[in-house]
């Protein structure tokens, strides 16, 4: 979820009590409430009876844009953004929710047009520093990005989010040293983020091969996600890298539990199997991975290399030639 669609509502709601007209009051109320609950058809439809009272003022599109939004009805939602701009011009939280809105949608460069004229509004608006950070992530144009995360948190240094963020490129860039310090830092302002965690373990893991810890942070975010498929396959990649393998096998596992239709734990639990000679399960998991994914160029590998093993090399043959069809330097 969006920082600034967390950070809407309280606004709204202050507007909407000092509102002098009770019955379009009690709409945008009661449509507030609806939204908050996630019933975004009647909290619209009374948005709509708000506009139908007060045409002029802006509240009511923006409200009515933010459940179209959380829809995925972006094209009215920015129609109605478009219109609480026009009725109240530099009207900051909608500039950033219209480029929420045009992200969410895709077209990236309208939303960085619209984060940078709140900034020029305002060159404190820390929303739109963030939102225009993940814009550029989005975009792959990092450098933008760490310089909007790095200017939120010279404003506001207790911001989680921005560590976590900037963390995540270090992460991309392979500058893990920087990455695990953010991410460090991130869990030091807010404990309770899986992401955070679930970040810095790779780093561990993939970055600095220090399994220990990534397994520990990778526990933390299961920890706090029991629901993590990610983290369960993450640390039972790195218990499989200390030669925990009966460990490795029940992480991978767990992921399939949480979600059966998981392609890369089954590859991960067959790679495993195979390793350890069981080759009938090894082949049993890279044939629902490639049921679940036809083109999963790393599972017909595998699935060959167990059938070879296994001494039917015609079907080894078969499937590794597969597999360099859709990938021709697998293997290499």
């Amino acid at each position: 979820m969006r920082f600034k669609t967390l950070m809407l509502l309280p606004f709204v709601l202050f507007v909407t009590a000092a509102w002098p007209q009770s019955t379009e009051s009690e709409f945008i109320t009661r449509g507030n409430s609806y939204l908050n609950s996630g019933d975004f058809d009647r909290a619209i439809a009374d948005y709509t009876q708000a506009i139908r009272l007060a045409r002029t003022d802006p509240v009511p599109y923006y409200n009515r844009g933010i459940a179209f939004q959380r829809k995925k009805d972006y094209a009215s939602s920015i129609q109605d953004y478009t219109e609480a701009l026009r009725l109240k011009p530099g009207y900051l939280e909608v500039l950033v929710a219209r480029g929420n809105a045009y992200d969410d949608n895709g077209d990236h460069d309208r939303a960085i047009q619209d984060y940078t004229t709140a900034i020029r509004l305002d060159p404190g608006y820390v929303s739109a520093y963030l939102e225009r950070g993940l814009a550029y992530k989005r975009m792959k144009k990092n450098d933008n990005a760490i310089s909007d995360y790095s200017q939120v948190i010279r404003l506001t240094p207790s911001t989680f989010r921005a560590f976590k963020e900037r963390g995540d490129i270090y992460d991309d860039q392979k500058d893990y040293d920087r990455a695990i310090q953010d991410y460090t830092e991130g869990i030091r302002l807010d404990k309770t983020i899986t992401r955070a965690f679930l970040g810095r373990g790779q780093s561990y893991y993939y970055g600095k091969k220090d399994y220990d810890r990534a397994i520990l942070d990778f526990t933390d975010a299961i920890r706090l996600d029991p629901n993590s498929k990610l983290s369960f396959v993450e640390r039972g990649n790195a218990h499989d890298d200390k030669g925990e393998r009966d460990l490795a096998i029940q992480d991978y596992s767990k992921a399939i539990q949480i979600d059966p239709a998981y392609v890369s734990a089954y590859v991960e639990r067959g790679v495993l199997y195979k390793r350890q000679e069981n080759y009938d399960r090894a082949i049993q998991d890279f044939t629902e991975a490639i049921r679940l994914s036809p083109n999963n160029a790393r599972a017909y590998y595998q699935r060959g290399l167990a059938k070879q093993k296994k001494g039917d090399q015609a079907g080894g043959d078969t499937d590794i030639a597969k597999a360099k069809e859709i990938n021709p330097k697998i293997g290499q």
